[in-house]
């Protein structure tokens, strides 16, 4: 059974004197002179006051090129992809990296909220390849900078969510083979209605009416699609996206093969130690609340309005209160996917309460629950329709989400971002973004206009109350102080991070490469019907026919010869061996099946002003490499070495996937931009 450390947030945490074999070093520029140990978190080496404080003092960093910050040699996408150029960027307000600081843009009003209109971020644009210059919408999805107070509270209402709704998936299962007759059980959890779940006798689960959150049934309540899982994949994202410091729990060399994937000099930038202080500093950041003004007459247009919110319907998504059923907050959390730090590769999970974080002002109902005031249901809605189409102004996806579908705001910290609304901080008003509602909310906007001026304007005052806490950060950035010097001689067991030479560790990696494969493939298919779909706009205007393979041939595939050259070493009857040719095959048969639907999807989309380039997958290592390299290992009778031979190769075949789904979502895109273009020309020239 896994152990969690639990240390009271009340006692203040002291580091021991240690001797010091970390010293500062004069004149260095790093931001990261040293990495905290994982192992010794999970050891209880680490205090949670040194934790939050180190978390702290790297949130607020600015980090160098002597961290690693940029990335040279590969795009700002979740998944691991390497460019097959160098960009010599080191900054770029599109697809990145776009800052040195997390600090830069979470600062309103104090460091770790939201951010103003000007540090926008351009969703989308950081996996494009070339890089991509154009702020047009057409290309990347705006968004402005959320507040990050209060998202420990936030993310363990998800995980509760989750956790019931995992919970009702088993029961209509276990309740269908019972019976023997298909069950359908509504998906209610913590008052919020998901749509239902079904289960046939044959075990097959029934996902057509669910809603608002993914098939998975995981609610994500991190970006405004709510897409993205936790506060620590939400960092390690962010990390690679906006500065170009990739983790090594994704990007390091158990899951890619290289201590330096970005290949910008530096290796392993930063450790799982420092994202497990990041995302505690995170966590522990204090709830927004509501903040009433002496004035007499203000105070009892805050309680009108409170009960105008009501009346208009608004509490329908912005839920007022999510029960907790538990204030204790793990790290890492329990639904983090592979390239996250995941609760099964750790000894001990960090474990702190929030309830009890001195300055918590947390309510609670009366079954003593902790209640969780965010104003949201953390579930995605469709907010937009032909008479209010504000809120359908993207035309990028991101995820399994529909572009006119967002996350519902929390609004517990909306008075705290006045002049800066919506998903791009665009709308100045909070009237003004009210009525931009429709779709689903269509009712409780019609209500709104309904009321009176004088309810109208207890709302704006209601939610003008809600604010975040203003939090002194007293660090200067890139200075640590003898205290956090201190953590540097901390170290565990070395055995919580599991070894990179181990077998297992080496099929993990040949499965996440397969696995990127196989999403790359699926990604291909999904672009190829957008470029059905735009193409159909375009209709035969500027289209153009390519003869021959716009896609160059692939390598030939060798696991024939993969397959004689382990059946003739050691590793003939090993026990991991099964798995690791498993990946690789899956990788080599994901490669050519997006290879075929990317040479058709790029035949689709030629246009005439594309420049007929064909596209040659070069990948990084020869297919003759790879074998000449098994063989050499098999004589020396290094059978760890040959694993780490095929997990490269299955790396390299997604590698290879990757460079061509690149490609078509550019011509997608480029496609899309055209149509758009025509369909606004020929709208003009039918209006004249």
């Amino acid at each position: 059974m896994r152990k969690s450390i639990r240390i009271v947030a009340a006692a203040v945490a002291v580091v021991a004197a240690v001797s010091w074999a970390a010293q500062p070093i004069i004149g260095d520029e790093r931001a990261m002179p040293f990495h905290l140990d994982q192992t010794a978190i999970e050891a209880g080496k680490v205090q949670e006051g040194d934790l939050i404080e180190y978390g702290k003092y790297l949130f607020a960093a600015r980090f160098t090129k002597l961290d690693g910050a940029g990335r040279p040699g590969s795009t700002g996408s979740g998944l691991p992809t390497r460019r097959p150029t160098i960009n010599a960027r080191a900054l770029l307000r599109t697809s990145g990296p776009d800052a040195n600081s997390c600090a830069s843009c979470h600062s309103e009003p104090s460091v770790g909220g939201a951010g103003s209109f000007a540090v926008n971020v351009f969703v989308g644009a950081q996996e494009r390849e070339p890089i991509l210059e154009s702020v047009s919408g057409a290309f990347s999805a705006e968004r402005k900078t959320s507040s990050l107070f209060g998202s420990g509270l936030i993310e363990l209402a998800a995980r509760e969510m989750t956790q019931d709704m995992h919970g009702l998936r088993k029961q209509a299962v276990q309740e269908a083979a019972r019976t023997g007759k298909r069950v359908t059980l509504p998906l209610l959890t913590k008052g919020v209605s998901f749509g239902f779940i079904g289960a046939d006798p044959n075990g097959t689960v029934i996902t057509e009416k669910i809603e608002g959150v993914d098939k998975d049934l995981v609610v994500r309540p991190w970006s405004q699609k709510g897409v993205v899982t936790s506060l620590r994949t939400f960092t390690v994202t962010a990390l690679n996206h906006h500065h170009g410091i990739q983790a090594s729990e994704r990007f390091g060399i158990r899951r890619t093969g290289s201590r330096d994937f970005d290949r910008d000099g530096v290796e392993d930038e930063i450790m799982e130690g420092d994202i497990t202080a990041l995302a505690v500093y995170q966590a522990t950041l204090p709830a927004p609340r509501q903040v009433v003004a002496d004035n007499p007459a203000q105070a009892s247009a805050v309680a009108r309005g409170r009960a105008a919110f009501s009346s208009a319907g608004c509490a329908a998504c912005h839920l007022q209160a999510l029960p907790l059923r538990s204030s204790i907050f793990n790290e890492p959390g329990p639904y983090n996917l592979e390239g996250t730090l995941r609760q099964s590769e750790v000894k001990r999970t960090f474990q702190v309460d929030l309830a009890s974080l001195a300055g918590s002002h947390l309510k609670r109902n009366e079954n003593g629950q902790v209640l969780v005031e965010a104003f949201t249901d953390l579930k995605r809605h469709r907010i937009a329709d032909p008479e209010t189409p504000m809120f359908a102004n993207e035309v990028v996806s991101q995820g399994f989400a529909p572009t006119d579908e967002f996350l519902t705001k929390r609004l517990w910290e909306v008075g705290s971002t006045l002049g800066a609304f919506g998903h791009r901080g665009d709308i100045t008003t909070l009237n003004d973004v009210i009525l931009a509602h429709g779709g689903e909310a269509k009712g409780a906007r019609l209500k709104y206009g309904a009321l009176s001026s004088q309810d109208r304007g207890a709302l704006i005052e209601f939610l003008r109350s809600m604010q975040t806490p203003v939090v002194p950060v007293e660090i200067q950035p890139n200075f640590l102080s003898s205290r956090l010097w201190a953590l540097a001689d901390l170290k565990g067991d070395n055995t919580a991070v599991a070894s990179v030479d181990g077998a297992e560790q080496i099929a993990s990696r040949a499965l996440a490469a397969a696995e990127r494969a196989e999403k790359t493939r699926d990604r291909i298919a999904s672009l190829s019907t957008r470029i059905d779909y735009e193409s159909a706009k375009l209709g035969n205007r500027q289209r153009v026919s390519v003869e021959g393979d716009v896609v160059a041939p692939l390598p030939r595939s060798i696991l024939a010869e993969i397959e004689a050259e382990l059946n003739a070493s050691p590793l003939a009857n090993h026990p991991t061996r099964t798995a690791i040719v498993k990946s690789v095959q899956r990788a080599q048969q994901a490669l050519e099946t997006a290879h075929r639907a990317a040479d058709l999807a790029l035949h689709k989309a030629a246009i005439a002003n594309s420049n007929g380039v064909v596209l040659t997958p070069t990948g990084y290592i020869p297919p003759d490499a790879i074998l000449l390299n098994l063989r050499r290992f098999r004589a020396q009778g290094d059978s760890t070495a040959m694993y780490r031979e095929l997990a490269a190769w299955s790396e390299d075949l997604a590698f290879r996937a990757e460079q061509m789904g690149q490609q078509v979502a550019t011509a997608s895109l480029r496609l899309e931009a055209l149509a758009n273009k025509n369909f606004a020309l020929l709208s003009a020239g039918a209006a004249k």
